[in-house]
């Protein structure tokens, strides 16, 4: 196998994983979006508290997929 088909490859696969990670993290976001609005709904201060907390995990996680992404097209 060439060079430039051994990249293609490596390509393809970090795009089918970053495809996946971002799947991921709309899930996680869609989520913590039904669940702001049951805790505004029932007026849920602890569960309001609690979206807010995990908010840092989808940061971090979005944060990943830039530096993925980043690596991907430099």
């Amino acid at each position: 196998m060439s060079m430039g088909v051994m990249t293609d490859i490596h390509f393809e696969n970090n795009l089918g994983d970053l495809e996946q990670d971002v799947l991921s993290l709309s899930a996680m976001v869609q989520r913590a979006i039904e669940r702001a609005i049951d805790a505004l709904r029932q007026r849920d201060l602890a569960l309001a508290g609690q979206i807010v907390r995990e908010d840092r995990d989808i940061d971090a996680r979005r944060f990943e997929i830039e530096q993925k992404c980043m690596g991907l097209i430099g």
